[in-house]
């Protein structure tokens, strides 16, 4: 990545740094935990209760791509 930018209002601007990033792709595993059934009691405008129910789900694993980005390296424009 190159870093530009000037030294007064109105100059052009010139190169200040150059960043060097290094990106690292990985497969990772995560863990959901078990959800419980839900089943709360609604009433309705008629003063009606009901009972909406959602089902749970059991522990799961997923796998996932995942990207990590570090910054390695600073330097000035002519050090390149």
């Amino acid at each position: 990545a190159r870093v530009s930018g000037s030294t007064s209002k109105g100059a052009p601007a010139e190169l200040i740094y150059m960043l060097e990033l290094q990106c690292v792709l990985s497969y990772g595993v995560s863990r959901h935990d078990e959800a419980a059934e839900s089943c709360p009691t609604m009433i309705e405008r008629t003063d009606v209760p009901w009972t909406n129910c959602t089902p749970g789900a059991p522990v799961t694993d997923s796998i996932g791509l995942r990207e990590s980005c570090a910054l390695t390296r600073i330097s000035a424009p002519s050090e390149n």
